[in-house]
């Protein structure tokens, strides 16, 4: 089975926390199927917290510890913990590469077989490229 990833938050600005960045990690789905309260939805989210640049009203670093979440509003580690419930099932894809195109080798004239060299075709003019990767 796979280990869950660690997952990065980012808030931007105009948000409810502009500059805040969490990293934290995933859950199963028996994990996110039992959490019924609001204490244990805390208490997964303090397990699975690896980091964040909460501060507090002096401006201060909290740590990303159960203490340091103790010490935050709980308003606020409410709304962070359901962006972090909502997050965890998304499915991230990775960007897609650029397409590429082959343009068709033509064999010696009068040959329509449509086979390239590797596919038993005919031997195109040695002065030209089997295939040319094009940007679409």
């Amino acid at each position: 089975m796979r280990a869950a990833r660690v997952r990065h938050l980012d808030f931007e600005e105009g948000s409810d926390f502009p500059g805040l960045e969490i990293r934290i990690g995933g859950m199963s789905v028996d994990e996110y199927q039992e959490v019924r309260t609001n204490q244990a939805m805390i208490a997964l989210f303090v397990d699975r917290l690896v980091s964040w640049t909460m501060i507090d009203e002096d401006g201060d670093p909290v740590p990303a510890t159960a203490e340091g979440v103790d010490s935050c509003d709980v308003g606020d580690v409410l709304t962070l913990v359901d962006i972090w419930f909502r997050e965890c099932p998304r499915v991230r894809r990775p960007p897609a590469p650029a397409p590429t195109a082959a343009v068709p080798v033509q064999g010696p004239v009068g040959d329509e077989s449509g086979l390239s060299p590797q596919e038993g075709g005919p031997s195109p003019d040695p002065e030209f490229e089997a295939e040319i990767p094009m940007q679409l």
